[in-house]
């Protein structure tokens, strides 16, 4: 009966031991998923970054455009009111 016992112990260490042993490998698996997520997460922050400056280029062209456009108005009427006052 004790030889009985101890082989089923054993088999059952054996079992452990195996599990054990895969375990450890989809440890190492899990860990390298981690380090590729982390790095997708950064590379998704930098690209949202880009997107958003690239966003922002047709505004400030549009804002240099309707800047240049309020110049000039402005500065056509101040030289109607010149030559309205006769300035040359």
């Amino acid at each position: 009966m004790d030889n009985k016992f101890e082989t089923e112990v054993l088999t059952r260490l054996a079992v452990i031991e195996s599990k054990l042993d895969g375990y450890k490998e989809i440890k190492k698996i899990t860990y390298l998923n981690e380090q590729k997520c982390n790095q997708n997460i950064d590379d998704i922050n930098d690209l949202k970054s880009r997107v958003n400056d690239l966003e922002k280029k047709p505004t400030k062209r549009y804002d240099n455009v309707v800047a240049q456009i309020i110049s000039f108005v402005v500065n056509a009427i101040l030289i109607i009111v010149a030559i309205k006052i006769g300035l040359k």
